[in-house]
């Protein structure tokens, strides 16, 4: 059987929708003030009915349009943090094996994501090298990154990159690796949490390329003993074998 012909709307369907939308109108329209004359003056421009179908199809048919990642991705900021988002005219930046695409809304803090996602997935209390995070990473030496609300694709993986384990801050600076900062780490380890039911970097430490106000940089990982989210420190050129950057694409 053909899939495509499975999963597409059948002519019963469509008039089953369109009927819905014909009796909602008829009870609109009863309860307004209409005269019978300008109705029956509305029913003969054809050119106003055409616009009027058309606005509405497009209107309420955007819904079921949205790619399944998008719509889960809306599910998802609205349920962990209370955010609508508009993703009708994002471009995820796919390419290669960066297959799991996120959004960054610029709008909540760090500090602010985090208790969030300790209320939503009831965690203790995010392990913070220095607090208040966003007033003590060191924005001057961020990757740059779009002022307004973005997407990015990352690798699918519960751990660090395989082919970047073992590299250092320095090293994916030096390669001029775009890889996630610390506010985009956050977003990720929720999003992970939410569609997967677990938590990522469980093993190893994600080597973000945020620097604390002290140089140190910005560390994310899941302790499982402490059921506890964690942004530490570490040294920028350390390497160890289950620890690395996660490349993004933008």
């Amino acid at each position: 059987m053909n899939d495509t012909a499975q999963k597409n709307p059948t002519g019963t369907q469509y008039l089953e929708f369109a009927s819905a939308i014909a009796n909602a109108t008829c009870h609109y329209l009863q309860d307004g003030e209409i005269g019978k004359d300008e109705l029956q003056r509305l029913i003969g421009d054809k050119t106003l009915i055409k616009s009027i179908a058309e606005k509405n199809a497009d209107e309420f048919l955007k819904l079921v349009r949205i790619p399944e990642e998008k719509q889960i991705l809306v599910s998802f900021f609205k349920e962990v943090f209370n955010e609508e988002i508009n993703l009708d005219k994002i471009v995820f930046p796919k390419k290669d094996d960066f297959t799991m695409c996120l959004f960054n809304p610029k709008t909540l803090t760090i500090d602010e994501r985090l208790k969030l996602i300790e209320k939503k997935f009831g965690v203790n209390e995010t392990y913070k090298y220095m607090s208040p995070v966003s007033q003590k990473i060191d924005l001057t030496k961020e990757q740059k990154r779009p002022t307004t609300p973005y997407a990015f694709c990352v690798r699918d993986s519960a751990e660090p990159d395989t082919k970047h384990l073992g590299k250092s801050y320095d090293d994916a600076i030096g390669e001029k690796m775009q890889f996630m900062n610390a506010e985009e780490y956050i977003i990720f380890q929720a999003y992970y949490k939410f569609v997967k039911k677990d938590w990522a970097d469980k093993k190893g430490w994600t080597r973000t390329s945020s620097l604390w106000s002290d140089g140190y940089l910005v560390g994310g990982r899941w302790a499982s003993d402490d059921t506890q989210l964690k942004l530490s420190d570490g040294f920028r050129g350390n390497r160890h074998t289950d620890n690395g950057p996660r490349e993004l694409s933008l």
